[in-house]
């Protein structure tokens, strides 16, 4: 039993060489003195084949191998745009000066609406907070005004 695949067959001659050599003629050029001695039945190694050359330390390396640096992006899911600002702020001061936090809310949700940042959620809050403050307010002014009014009525000078 004999495997065709590990029986090497003789390579078939280059073109221009269909007859045999003369004898004591090889038909080959001698290679050059200072050429390194070759393995007979065996061609020269191609350029390019065999492993690739390491870069020494301190050379670049080559774009796209190793290991991303520190703090580079790598794979996964991409960075969310973070908080509106004016969204934050706006909340803030909805609190203590509710007429720029409103102000605020206002500008925070078109700069949302336009990039698709975070936020919206703290935009509408603001305005909210602060109209609902301005109407306690107004409420309020009209209670005390209400309750002054009618202690100064029943008040009696004699």
């Amino acid at each position: 039993m004999s495997d065709p695949d590990l029986n090497p067959q003789p390579l078939p001659p280059e073109h221009g060489a269909g007859a045999p050599p003369e004898p004591g003629n090889t038909g080959a050029t001698p290679p050059p003195a200072d050429a390194a001695p070759q393995q007979p039945g065996y061609p020269a190694p191609q350029p390019g084949y065999g492993s690739p050359q390491q870069p020494g330390y301190g050379s670049p390396q080559q774009p796209g191998y190793g290991a991303p640096a520190y703090g580079a992006p790598g794979y996964g899911a991409p960075a969310q745009p973070g908080y509106n600002a004016l969204a934050i702020v706006g909340f803030i001061l909805a609190f203590f000066v509710n007429i720029v936090g409103i102000i605020l809310g206002f500008v925070a949700l078109g700069q949302i609406k336009r990039t698709g940042e975070q936020g919206r959620g703290l935009a509408i809050a603001a305005v909210v907070i602060g109209f609902a403050e301005i109407a306690l307010g107004i409420l309020l002014a009209i209670v005390f005004s209400v309750i002054f009014g009618a202690a100064v009525s029943h008040y009696r000078t004699y």
